[in-house]
C-alpha cells in the first residue's frame, strides 16, 4: 500500500486497515448516558456519503469548503469528507460571528459544505 501523504489518506488507509474498529464516540442521545462507538467502516461511510455531496457541488482537489457550524459529529464529517477529496477546509465558528468570519462566509472561492 503507498504511503499516505494527506490527512484525507490517511483516514482512508485507516478505514481500510481497521474496519472494524471503533474510530469515533459520539455523544450519547437524548436521555442516555453512554457515548455511542462507531467502527471505522461506518464513519467511513458517512464521510464517504458527506464526500458523494460536496463532489456533485463541484468540490476537487484544492478547493475551498466553509464550514460554518458548531463542533459537533456532522462538522467533523464534513471536516473529514472535504479532506478526503483534496480541498482545503476554512472552518467558520458561529460564535459570535466576528467580521473575519462573516467575510470568510461569504467569500466567492469557498463552497459551503452540505449538512452530513
Amino acid at each position: 500500500m503507498p504511503q499516505a501523504t494527506s490527512l484525507g489518506e490517511i483516514l482512508l488507509a485507516s478505514i481500510a486497515r481497521h474496519s472494524a474498529r471503533t474510530a469515533v464516540w459520539l455523544p450519547p442521545a437524548k436521555g442516555e448516558k453512554a457515548h455511542v462507538p462507531v467502527t471505522y467502516a461506518a464513519w467511513g461511510e458517512r464521510v464517504r456519503k458527506t464526500a458523494g455531496a460536496l463532489a456533485r457541488r463541484g468540490i476537487v482537489k484544492d478547493a475551498k469548503v466553509a464550514i460554518l457550524a458548531e463542533s459537533s459529529p456532522s462538522w467533523a464529517a464534513a471536516d473529514w469528507a472535504a479532506l478526503t477529496l483534496g480541498a482545503v477546509v476554512v472552518p467558520i465558528y458561529p460564535t459570535p460571528p466576528t467580521p473575519p468570519a462573516r467575510a470568510a462566509a461569504r467569500d466567492p472561492g469557498a463552497t459551503r459544505a452540505p449538512p452530513p
